[in-house]
């Protein structure tokens, strides 16, 4: 789930069309994947877009075309022509043995090139974003190309998303906003002509650097909720996550915790929602997704006016001990060499150990497979109960498992039934067919499964999230 982006910034309106991209596309610049919420300078001005220093291409008459033989160019590996339409800041910041290494790494990731499937232009402001859906051999990936007066000035990849058959586009409108101190940013997905405030939900996202959509593979789940809900009547916000914009925020040797990591953001969008007059502030819920549904109660205690929580794939035992199974599990699946899968349940089992010692500090730096973070984020989390604390909470409380994740398992979904069970507003309920990021599939769920393409929220799930947000607002 983290975005793998060239561009040339993050910077005021440009950071408002980031949609993200999936983890298999290293691009110059990133350590393979690693959060960088950057790897050059911010979009020039439409003053100096023109400014290059090299000699400028002649500019099409259309951005569709520019785009087109933007991609036509790295295609054909013309690299110095394609560098050409860049601006000057992006000439500065993305050399064309740059360019050639970033073209080169998407086809060695996806296969060699074959077609542009499709161009479609969105405007915004001075700003034009050229969203190209390019085939390769093994699957197909989206450029994202941002002019500015004509000249590129960011370069994204992305997986394509065609809309569900739950999202009715003719139902909704979305609004570009921003989320707490750091100004994140955020899309607000809101119903046309409902006429009266309504219903709302902030979409808390999930481990890791994430998107606004949560972006996973080829999928994106948050994006089908927020659209598919919005479809319903719902108002629901969604953002990018503080780690993946700002990653130097967050060293391994800086104690932080959960609270400066998920919960002020989370508190700060809830916020937000509650001042909006198209939103109804008695109506406003929250709904979490793995690590968003574990930390759900601790946001729910923190704010108790929330109309409900939804908690999606919620762990309800210690990560740790998650995520020991899931090393286990992954290696078991057939076909993985024994030395992979002794070294997966080796990391495991030291993780879990590092994560357990007794005697850690809050200064200590922690090893989680493979990543370092503080000890205070641990010590943090050492005595939360997330199940226990959502039993003392007054407002309604939705769980919804998928019986073949193998992130958060049936057992999770079992201890929040076991404390949750005396609580009348609770609601429980299992799918059958979906996985933790609740697409449907067959057989055991494996990590390659949430990169089939068109892989959407299921829609009872959208259903029901809509049911409960409908019928268990405080009045």
């Amino acid at each position: 789930m983290r975005r793998v982006a060239l561009s040339a910034a993050l910077a005021s309106i440009l950071t408002l069309v980031i949609t993200g991209c999936p983890k298999d596309d290293p691009a110059p610049g990133t350590n393979g994947g690693a959060p960088s919420a950057s790897t050059a300078a911010s979009p020039s001005s439409a003053a100096s877009a023109g400014s290059s220093s090299q000699t400028a291409a002649a500019v099409p008459a259309t951005t569709e075309v520019a785009a087109r033989e933007f991609v036509a160019a790295l295609a054909d590996g013309k690299f110095d022509d394609a560098v050409k339409s860049y601006d000057a800041a992006m000439t500065k910041a993305l050399s064309a043995a740059a360019t050639k290494a970033f073209w080169n790494t998407l086809v060695e990731k996806n296969g060699a090139y074959k077609s542009i499937e499709r161009v479609v232009v969105e405007k915004r402001e001075k700003f034009e974003k050229a969203h190209v859906v390019v085939a390769f051999e093994q699957r197909q990936k989206e450029l994202q190309v941002v002019y500015d007066a004509g000249r590129i000035g960011g370069l994204f990849v992305d997986v394509p998303w065609d809309a569900p058959a739950y999202v009715d586009g003719a139902k909704f409108s979305e609004e570009h906003v921003t989320v707490g101190d750091l100004k994140l940013p955020g899309i607000l997905s809101k119903p046309t002509g409902a006429g009266v405030p309504a219903a709302a939900l902030v979409l808390v996202h999930g481990s890791g650097p994430n998107d606004a959509d949560e972006t996973d593979g080829a999928a994106k789940p948050f994006k089908d909720l927020a659209q598919g809900l919005s479809s319903k009547g719902i108002v629901v916000l969604r953002y990018v996550k503080r780690t993946l914009l700002h990653p130097e925020l967050f060293p391994e040797t800086k104690p932080y915790t959960a609270d400066d990591e998920t919960i002020a953001d989370a508190r700060a969008a809830v916020a937000l929602l509650k001042a909006r007059k198209d939103v109804d502030p008695a109506q406003v819920h929250l709904l979490g997704h793995s690590l968003g549904g574990y930390l759900a109660p601790r946001i729910g205690k923190a704010e108790p006016t929330l109309a409900g929580l939804v908690i999606l794939a919620g762990a309800a035992r210690p990560l740790e001990d998650l995520v020991l199974e899931q090393m286990k599990y992954i290696g078991s699946i057939p076909g993985t060499p024994p030395e992979q899968a002794k070294a997966m349940s080796e990391l495991g089992e030291a993780t879990k150990k590092a994560v357990k010692n007794p005697a850690m500090k809050a200064s200590d730096v922690v090893e989680f497979i493979g990543s370092k973070g503080p000890g205070s984020y641990w010590l943090d989390l050492r005595n939360y109960k997330p199940a226990d604390v959502a039993a003392t909470l007054t407002m309604p409380i939705l769980v919804l498992q998928g019986e073949r994740d193998y992130q958060v398992t049936l057992a999770d979904f079992a201890v929040w039934a076991k404390a949750l069970a005396s609580k009348k507003t609770a609601t429980l309920k299992k799918y059958p067919t979906l996985n933790h990021i609740f697409t449907s599939g067959e057989g055991p769920s494996t990590p390659a499964e949430y990169d089939k393409p068109n892989s959407h929220v299921a829609s009872d799930v959208i259903d029901d999230v809509a049911a409960f947000v409908g019928g268990h607002a405080k009045k």
